[in-house]
């Protein structure tokens, strides 16, 4: 039989593990079927105003297990998920930063329009949208990553809209910057050779 001191104690554990687990289960849920419901309960318990650069809440915002496919999810061009990533950004550093950067890129090319208004709407920082907009990966290809920021400059470049201008023209500067050291990194390649 439970003491009655300690029935306040058990009490607070058990609700922090439901917390915890139905936390786990709104992960998994949204991750399995990102839909309006799904991503509507996300949405409020992701909340990134604990996150920072080198934070230990980074991981219990947006746990280890779940980046990789919130990522995979952002590449495939899921709004909902690259909206969750938006809103969680803060709590990426290093590695995982890098790919989010480099799966909203993929999600920039499938979905231009959304991609610009999402960043504006939801305030992104500039370096943030440079960031993603010009994460084009070289693979020690500079041809084909070119190809590849030539064609997201010309799909930004087709869009005409007041409300994403600045978002626009700051990822479109960011690709201009990404291609110009593409550039000097193929001209490095070929003396070397």
């Amino acid at each position: 039989m439970m003491k009655p001191s300690a029935i306040p104690v058990f009490s607070m554990f058990l609700a922090l593990f439901a917390c915890e687990a139905s936390a786990r289960d709104l992960w998994d849920r949204f991750l399995q079927n990102p839909e309006a419901q799904s991503f509507a309960e996300l949405s409020e318990i992701v909340d990134a105003s604990q996150c920072g650069w080198g934070k230990s809440a980074n991981k219990e915002v947006v746990p280890d297990r779940v980046r990789e496919p919130l990522f995979n999810l952002v590449a495939s061009g899921n709004e909902s998920a690259f909206v969750i990533g938006l809103s969680a950004v803060r709590c990426f550093d290093g590695a995982d930063l890098e790919d989010f950067y480099r799966s909203s890129g993929h999600f920039m090319e499938t979905r231009p329009r959304r991609f610009l208004t999402e960043v504006s709407e939801r305030q992104v920082g500039s370096s943030d949208v440079a960031s993603m907009a010009a994460s084009v990966p070289t693979n020690d290809d500079p041809d084909s990553a070119l190809k590849k920021v030539a064609e997201r400059i010309a799909l930004l470049r087709d869009l005409n809209d007041e409300r994403i201008a600045s978002a626009q023209a700051e990822s479109v500067r960011a690709l201009r910057e990404r291609e110009a050291d593409l550039r000097r990194m193929k001209a490095n390649l070929q003396e070397g050779t």
